[in-house]
């Protein structure tokens, strides 16, 4: 995930299946980290993240979305054999793109608050194609990366995810027929 948002200077967290955060948080904006300091705020980005995550697995994609704050997110259901493992919630940024409907039914009023106005300035602009684009490609690498087994599925820090989350060794040529040909 941290080459994912170097990348496309999105952020993106994995979640379990009940949103229980299982990673650290890639590349979360400061204005994201601030509004998830505020209880109410916090409330409301866990019923996006809950709804978006429901919806992609409803259609078995990974449309983006306005979350509450008027920022585009989208979720990529990590699944196994059929069961919901968890989701990969990315975004964070804005775009001009007006297609993008919100997955709330109202939005949260915080543009009084000089502070958040001044780290919404900081986020990144992405075109919609390029919105769309990092959905494709997170979830070519869920469906090709994410190689969970059962005892992944329950809740387990950090610490004890499996190496190929964060490894930087490269793969040998054993490794990538086999990746290949299974």
């Amino acid at each position: 995930m941290r080459d994912f948002t170097n990348i496309t200077k999105i952020a993106a967290i994995f979640v379990n299946n009940r949103g229980k955060v299982l990673s650290q948080e890639y590349n979360f904006s400061p204005f994201c980290k601030v509004v998830r300091r505020n209880p109410i705020y916090a409330k409301r980005c866990n019923q996006c993240d809950l709804y978006g995550g429901l919806d992609a697995t409803k259609e078995l994609s990974s449309c983006p979305y306005r979350c509450h704050m008027g920022l585009i997110d989208f979720s990529v259901p990590i699944m196994k054999d059929g069961a919901i493992l968890g989701f990969i919630m990315a975004g964070q940024t804005k775009t001009e793109d007006t297609t993008i409907k919100p997955i709330l039914p109202t939005q949260t009023d915080w543009h009084d608050d000089t502070k958040l106005r001044a780290l919404y300035r900081t986020l990144p602009v992405l075109t919609a194609e390029q919105i769309y684009s990092a959905t494709k490609v997170l979830r070519i690498l869920v469906e090709h990366y994410f190689p969970f087994n059962d005892a992944i599925a329950e809740e387990m820090p950090y610490e004890q995810l499996p190496d190929f989350v964060e490894s930087e060794r490269p793969i040998n040529r054993p490794e990538i027929r086999k990746a290949i040909y299974i």
